[in-house]
């Protein structure tokens, strides 16, 4: 039986008990229509009890023969009553709680708790922030899961609700999708919902359905969990801070307790729970236990090899945020031609791979490296699975020039607490000081004991 309808079934008993008290004192003070009455209501709230039990142990149930136990006796006191006929009070009263007893110990010991957890996705491509605690309430033999992925829209310039969309179709095969249009919150009151989208009308560039903020969401659980999409090596964007749905969740996990100062103070810390990112946890597997390339990467992959004879060891591989063609269409619709020409140019041309699976998680277990910039959680699934990171200085907007060297060279020194022999400059070279010698000045460049070592 479900956790939310076990602690209904023992918050019953408890009313019944009351009841059994009024009863009582009712009878004992003639007053034996609203003795009757509340028989009535205890019957039939008792056949309730066993239809639910029975829906949810089946008629087996162990708990079935003493509710219809206690009906029966139910029905014989108050026909008593309505008969008039003699009856003892005390064994009456001493009756129904004795059969309550053996209801109350069967709902304790014969049924199992089970928890209903649903969890609810937006983008397939952002499920990985979701996977291994579906796995783990999956294989959980007392757990009920299911995937309910719910629906989103694209917003035009103005801001207004556009274009429909549903990924529940990209999803992974091997996870089982519940459409949202079967899956009724109000009916199934799930023991736990987990969300990855926090901002309910606040994106300004997408929306989940209105059905299905977060407010809403509070309504139907005792238990609404988010789970942050995006996870990060170290810092927090401001506008992670303070989100719609923060106010309504019961829990935020995060990564560690240390990233718990980048919310806004006005959240509840006892609402943080620092337990780490999914994000890592499927990364880690699947660079363990990297999947087959699929069959479009492969025949680019020999069409790019073939053409960069010379270079077989690399191939480029370009994955763009998968927002970012919305964000272009909302935000800087300028741009937008500008970027399908680039798109349209790297495809055509083969380039490279142009990378627009779902689950990023098995690009970065088939990659070796990333390039890019430094603001995404991208870099931190790199870097937790031990892979190099070449971060785009972003402050640079020319090609490079012969006499760069002079603005920027060494910045600022070498480290004079560690063995820190290497230097990278921002003109992209490698200086090495061999006698580890820490007075750093201008004349460094024509002393010997610096060597300099181009790394482009």
């Amino acid at each position: 039986m479900r956790i939310t309808h076990k602690k209904q079934a023992e918050d019953f008993i408890k009313l019944l008990a009351q009841a059994h008290t009024e009863i009582k004192t009712s009878i004992e003070t003639k007053k034996n229509d609203t003795a009757m009455e509340l028989l009535a209501q205890c019957q039939e709230g008792a056949i309730g009890l066993g239809n639910l039990i029975e829906k949810e142990e089946g008629e087996d149930s162990a708990t079935i023969p003493p509710l219809q136990s206690y009906c029966e006796l139910t029905y014989q006191i108050y026909e008593a009553l309505h008969g008039n006929h003699d009856l003892n009070i005390n064994k009456a009263y001493k009756n129904l709680k004795k059969s309550l007893i053996q209801i109350e110990n069967s709902i304790k010991n014969d049924i199992k708790a089970r928890l209903e957890i649903v969890f609810l996705p937006y983008k397939a491509s952002m499920w990985d922030s979701m996977e291994s605690v579906w796995r783990a309430a999956d294989a959980d033999p007392d757990c009920d899961a299911y995937v309910v992925p719910i629906p989103y829209y694209e917003r035009n310039a103005g801001g207004v609700l556009n274009k429909y969309c549903y990924e529940g179709d990209k999803m992974p095969d091997y996870v089982p999708v519940t459409s949202y249009d079967t899956y009724n919150l109000k009916d199934r009151m799930p023991d736990v919902i987990y969300i990855h989208n926090p901002y309910d009308q606040g994106n300004y560039v997408t929306s989940v359905d209105p059905r299905f903020y977060s407010g809403e969401f509070k309504k139907y659980t005792p238990c609404l969990v988010y789970i942050p999409y995006y996870a990060t090596a170290g810092g927090m964007s401001e506008g992670q801070s303070l989100c719609q749905a923060y106010f309504h969740v019961d829990h935020i996990v995060v990564q560690s307790k240390r990233f718990i100062k980048f919310f806004d103070p006005v959240i509840p810390e006892e609402k943080f729970l620092p337990l780490g990112s999914p994000k890592f946890d499927r990364v880690i597997q699947m660079c363990s236990n990297p999947p087959k390339p699929p069959k479009d990467w492969k025949e680019k992959m020999e069409y790019v090899f073939h053409c960069f004879e010379g270079r077989e060891d690399t191939c480029l591989l370009w994955r763009p945020h998968p927002l970012l063609e919305s964000t272009f269409e909302t935000m800087r619709k300028e741009f937008k031609p500008w970027y399908n020409e680039l798109k349209k140019r790297f495809i055509n041309k083969n380039l490279g791979i142009y990378d627009d699976t779902p689950d990023i998680t098995n690009t970065i277990a088939l990659s070796d490296a990333y390039i890019g910039d430094a603001g995404t959680s991208v870099t931190s699934l790199f870097g937790i699975v031990g892979k190099p990171l070449f971060i785009f200085n972003n402050m640079i907007h020319t090609l490079p020039q012969p006499d760069d060297w002079r603005g920027e060279r060494i910045n600022p020194a070498f480290d004079i607490w560690e063995e820190d022999r290497y230097q990278i400059t921002g003109n992209n070279q490698l200086w090495f000081s061999e006698k580890m010698i820490t007075t750093i000045n201008i004349t460094w460049i024509w002393e010997p004991d610096i060597r300099e070592a181009d790394i482009t």
